[in-house]
C-alpha cells in the first residue's frame, strides 16, 4: 500500500474518477464538478488529489491549496474504521499547511466523519442547506463558496 499524489498522473485521476462514483449520491454535480474543476485544477496545482491505492484505490482526499480547504474524502466502504481516511487527512493537513482546514460534510452522513472531526479537534461552525460547515473562517458560506 503506498499514497501517492495524482498531480500528472491521468490514470490515476481516471481510477479516482470512476472509484468516487458513489459521492454523486450525497452532492448530485459531484462528477461535474470532479471534470470541470478538479481535474483542471490538478493540472494548474491549485489543487491536489492525495491517494492510497494498494492493486486498487482504498481512498483519497482532494484539496484546494489556496482556500486551505477539503473538498472530498472518501474511503472504500470495505476499509473504513481502519484508519485510512485519518491517513488521508493528516497528508492533506501537512500538504494544506492548516491544522483547521475548511470542510463541509453533508448532514446525512456526519457521523462517519464524526470521528474525524474529534480526533483533529475541528469545530463545526455552520449550517448551510444540508451541509455542515467545518472550521469556517468567520465568513457566511454559501453553496457557491465552497466549489
Amino acid at each position: 500500500m503506498k499514497l501517492v499524489n495524482a498531480s500528472d498522473n491521468i490514470t490515476l485521476l481516471e481510477e479516482i474518477d470512476k472509484f468516487s462514483q458513489e459521492i454523486s449520491n450525497y452532492y448530485p454535480d459531484y462528477n461535474e464538478w470532479f471534470q470541470e474543476r478538479m481535474i483542471p485544477g490538478i493540472i494548474d496545482h491549485t489543487r491536489e488529489i492525495i491517494c492510497i491505492k494498494d492493486e486498487e484505490i482504498i481512498g483519497f482526499i482532494s484539496l484546494k491549496k489556496e482556500e486551505k480547504k477539503i473538498c472530498t474524502i472518501f474511503v472504500d466502504k470495505k476499509y473504513r474504521r481502519q484508519g485510512f481516511g485519518t491517513i488521508l487527512v493528516d497528508k492533506g493537513i501537512e500538504y494544506l499547511e492548516e491544522d483547521k482546514p475548511l470542510i463541509t460534510i453533508p448532514i446525512s452522513i456526519q457521523e462517519e466523519y464524526s470521528g474525524i472531526i474529534r480526533n483533529h479537534n475541528w469545530n463545526i461552525t455552520g449550517i448551510d442547506g444540508e451541509e455542515l460547515i467545518v472550521n469556517g473562517r468567520n465568513k457566511v458560506y454559501s453553496k457557491k463558496d465552497m466549489i
